[in-house]
């Protein structure tokens, strides 16, 4: 799971582990992952910390295989990294700052479901879970960058769920309200 190690996906990560789920937290610094993990393995739970750039098809191809590797497969891809643009509205971003939310939150996982698909179509199963946001069906709650790479995940979830629903693969969207994390 990407975005594992603070906030809504890092109370994910505890909850999936605490149901059985081996979790492979993603995160571009590894130690805030191990940090999860490990209060993970100190309730019981096991899995795997990786430092990973989401934005790097070469990094993200790279963890899924050692994630295969060392568990066999995957069944549930969580999309939960992202940052956000400090309610910065539309004259007020730059291209970088543009550049840098559009690869995180979109390109992130876009690459990431891009590499595990491969893997899901083999199982005919799979489970993807992209975290969007509500601004992603209203204005005012981030700014014109962050609300913008929302509703890209958003149709970016709607569409994998159609191509991918015949062949057992489901998509979802959470779709949070406010909710007070370090993001926010």
């Amino acid at each position: 799971m990407t975005g594992g190690s603070s906030g809504i996906g890092e109370a994910v990560a505890k909850r999936f582990a605490a149901e059985g789920a081996k979790v492979v937290i993603v995160n571009r610094h590894k130690e805030k992952g191990e940090k999860v993990l490990k209060a993970i393995e100190d309730n019981g739970g096991t899995g795997l910390a990786l430092g990973v750039d989401v934005t790097s098809k070469d990094s993200v191809e790279e963890a899924v295989k050692t994630i295969k590797d060392q568990f066999g497969t995957i069944d549930i891809l969580y999309n939960g990294a992202g940052v956000h643009d400090g309610y910065k509205d539309a004259l007020e971003t730059d291209e970088d700052t543009f550049d840098l939310l559009m690869g995180v939150n979109v390109k992130g996982a876009y690459l990431f479901t891009h590499a595990v698909l491969p893997i899901f179509l083999d199982n005919n199963s799979g489970v993807i879970i992209n975290v969007g946001s509500q601004g992603s069906s209203m204005a005012g709650v981030g700014g014109s960058t962050y609300v913008t790479t929302k509703h890209a995940i958003a149709g970016f979830t709607k569409q994998l769920a159609y191509d991918l629903g015949h062949k057992g693969i489901r998509a979802n969207l959470l779709s949070p309200g406010f909710i007070e994390t370090p993001m926010t």
